[in-house]
């Protein structure tokens, strides 16, 4: 059976299966077309399952749909970044593969805004205002001092540190693309800034000094790159490890996320320091003492602080200075990324403590 007819056999199967694996087979299909008409009734069936799917996971609060679906999604982006090679990401903009993502982002970000707990009407326009506004929204929420970072200074043990530099990771090693993402069509007001901050990532120009370089040399000091070599995608066992890493997919692939995608971003750097300084004394205190292994979180948690500041003087006050309404995206954007990653800190403090 040749590789088109493999593909038709097992999605005769839709009935019933699970959509994250469905997407998949779909992304890998040497030609959705042919695949579709060959057999006119999977996509009535699929879509059936979609459906059922995003309701019971974002309506209904079935967990384990809510994995299927962003499982699914961080499949589909992941299309996006693909490795250049023969028949990589064939299916990347195929009609059907953006139907299907956009039907699961739709549920999603409807499901996230309702999360929200405030209302962004009356955010300040003028630029201390707005800086102030910012600020006090972001280390007001919960998410600030989460006890996660506690517990991996006083509490974890070496093991459950690895384990936690391994959930990081997926985030950690594309960051640098974000960042790259951030300065498409960016307004000359603050490219500067942007192409600044991809500089810093990598590493101001000194290869050793990269941050994916730095980090990837972190996780194979302290071993957390064996667990990752066992399964790519063991650390995205739970829906709100999936959910922190593709909101930042969602509010960079689109344009119209734009000003959102900038709040995401500039809402994390100002509590990040503090958090930095807190995983490197708790890898000390397990006997992780190597500078140069740790020194990706050393440089971030001295340097992060300052991008903060740069990030919310030079760019997000420019952009609501010149761009009224975008104000209230930014803090859209922002209030999104705190609330996944607040869901997030707590399924890994729930899962280290647990072991």
């Amino acid at each position: 059976m040749n590789s088109q007819a493999l593909h038709v056999h097992t999605l005769q199967r839709a009935e019933g299966e699970r959509l994250d694996e469905l997407v998949a087979q779909i992304l890998r299909a040497p030609d959705v077309d042919a695949l579709l008409y060959s057999n006119q009734g999977f996509f009535p069936r699929f879509m059936a399952l979609l459906a059922r799917t995003l309701e019971r996971a974002f309506e209904a609060g079935d967990q384990a749909a809510r994995h299927q679906a962003h499982r699914a999604l961080f499949f589909l982006y992941e299309e996006n970044f693909e490795q250049i090679g023969d028949g990589a990401a064939n299916n990347q903009f195929h009609p059907f593969v953006i139907r299907v993502r956009n039907d699961i982002e739709r549920a999603w970000e409807r499901f996230e805004r309702n999360r929200i707990d405030a209302s962004f009407d009356q955010v300040p326009a003028d630029a201390d205002g707005f800086s102030g506004f910012f600020r006090d929204y972001c280390t007001g929420h919960r998410l600030t001092g989460h006890p996660l970072f506690d517990f991996i200074e006083q509490e974890a043990t070496r093991a459950e540190i690895v384990r936690f530099f391994a959930y990081d990771s997926t985030l950690v090693l594309r960051f640098c693309d974000l960042i790259t993402l951030s300065m498409i069509g960016a307004d000359d007001k603050v490219r500067s800034v942007l192409a600044e901050n991809f500089w810093d990532e990598m590493g101001n120009g000194d290869f050793s000094r990269r941050h994916t370089y730095l980090f990837k040399r972190l996780l194979s000091y302290v071993g957390a790159d064996q667990l990752l070599a066992a399964d790519r995608l063991a650390m995205g066992s739970s829906w709100q490890a999936l959910s922190g890493y593709n909101l930042y997919m969602y509010l960079s692939l689109h344009r119209r996320n734009y000003f959102m995608s900038l709040g995401c971003l500039g809402s994390g750097e100002p509590m990040d320091s503090g958090q930095y300084v807190k995983i490197v004394t708790g890898c000390r205190r397990v006997g992780f003492t190597d500078r140069d292994g740790l020194a990706y979180y050393i440089d971030h948690a001295e340097a992060d602080v300052r991008h903060g500041n740069e990030w919310l003087d030079k760019v997000l006050v420019p952009m609501v200075e010149k761009y009224g309404g975008a104000r209230r995206d930014i803090v859209t954007g922002a209030s999104l990324r705190l609330n996944t990653t607040a869901d997030y800190y707590d399924f890994l403090l729930r899962d280290l403590q647990a072991r």
